[in-house]
């Protein structure tokens, strides 16, 4: 049974989308049939899962995807209603709807604005079209500047904005107008991520027949370090290598995932873990999870499932390695100090001497206790963490 301490934070999977974007690897489905079937499944997931939901006072809901805004509002207000009556959501709770501009028509964002939803994640990506029909998006440029000015005019005031660089169609130019673009749109959050081609993905089909072209890593690091510059000018904490924050805007339900703390996963394809030592993740598949949770009665029906989820639990060394890259990735970096009291002192004189090389070099740089990347580095934030992984 999944244990879980302090605070916790609820993860739900809507897996529906209007369209098939050319990047994503995600689970989805661009058919909406059997969509009320699957959210009633949700529901009784989070039933089934009661005793969890109430074991820890719940910080975070973030629906995400596919599209959550392809929901209903009664739809939304549904799982959030199991949510509340299940568990104790503290009343600073923040709930995050991600969001495709083209679903946020007027009527849709005051229901929004009415509801227990306090915070959107809009996937803007690009606000040039050219960028748009490359990446498959449902939107164009001008849905997206209208539904951020929409949403801001209706008082949603803590919103973020995905953006995406790197692409072929995105000159160096067009990037600044993105970004320009973004900061006048009022979002208190940005996240930023670079354009990479994932396996058997569309855009990974069409790379490999010649019929586009591979991203440009350098132009990636380029416009990465523009938009850095540009969103800290501009009063921006970067408090994690793609994401920027006004202050008091920081994503509390992704920093959650970056400091280990637990959550729950409810849909296909969603994952959870425990804050300690259990990975759970549920069949990727509408049909099937559907059909699995229709089958349980009660909670040990739901443990001892095998059709609805796999699970594993993680050794020392993998724990270490997850907070090795997490850390990293934050800009306040990695107290060696937890690393010792958590993992055991062989781990931090490891990390000591894996990371000599990149300190030498001033890649990664110590501050009160705290390793962290130089911000020159955090493009490669990645591998530099690799070389700090404990290899079993």
């Amino acid at each position: 049974m999944i244990s879980i301490h302090h605070s916790q934070g609820i993860y739900l999977h809507i897996p529906f989308c209007k369209k098939a974007c050319t990047y994503c690897n995600y689970h989805f489905s661009t058919s909406r049939r059997g969509q009320e079937e699957l959210v009633v499944a949700m529901g009784k997931e989070l039933d089934l899962r009661r005793s969890e939901i109430a074991s820890a006072p719940i910080a975070t809901i973030y629906f995400g995807g596919g599209t959550p805004s392809i929901l209903s509002q009664e739809q939304i207000d549904y799982l959030l209603g199991k949510i509340f009556e299940h568990g104790r959501v503290i009343p600073e709770v923040e709930i995050t709807l991600e969001a495709n501009p083209d679903d946020l028509t007027p009527s849709a964002i005051e229901r929004l604005v009415n509801s227990r939803i306090n915070r959107l994640s809009i996937g803007v990506q690009s606000f040039l079209d050219d960028d748009l029909s490359y990446m498959g998006r449902a939107h164009n440029g001008q849905q997206a500047i209208q539904a951020l000015q929409d949403v801001s005019a209706a008082g949603m005031e803590n919103f973020s904005i995905d953006l995406i660089f790197g692409s072929p169609t995105t000159s160096h130019d067009a990037w600044t107008k993105n970004l320009q673009l973004a900061l006048e749109s009022q979002a208190k959050h940005i996240s930023a991520y670079a354009l990479t081609i994932e396996p058997k993905t569309t855009l990974a089909h069409q790379i490999e027949k010649g019929n586009s072209p591979m991203p440009s890593e350098e132009r990636a690091a380029e416009q990465y370090f523009r938009m850095c510059d540009f969103f800290v000018g501009a009063g921006f904490e970067h408090y994690e290598i793609s994401s920027f924050a006004q202050p008091g805007f920081r994503s509390r339900h992704n920093s959650n995932y970056w400091s280990g703390r637990p959550y729950m996963g409810i849909g296909p394809s969603a994952h959870g873990f425990d804050g300690q030592l259990e990975r759970r993740w549920n069949i990727a598949s509408n049909l099937q999870y559907v059909r699995a949770i229709s089958e349980l009665k009660k909670y040990t029906d739901y443990l001892d499932s095998k059709n609805l989820y796999e699970s594993e639990k993680l050794r020392p060394s993998d724990r270490y390695n997850e907070s090795i890259m997490t850390g990293l990735r934050e800009t306040a970096g990695i107290d060696i100090s937890v690393i010792a009291s958590r993992f055991g002192e062989h781990f931090s004189t490891y990390f000591l001497h894996q990371m000599s090389d990149h300190l030498e070099t001033g890649r990664l740089r110590y501050t009160n206790g705290r390793y962290s990347l130089a911000p020159s580095a955090r493009f490669l934030a990645d591998g530099i963490a690799a070389d700090g992984f404990w290899l079993d």
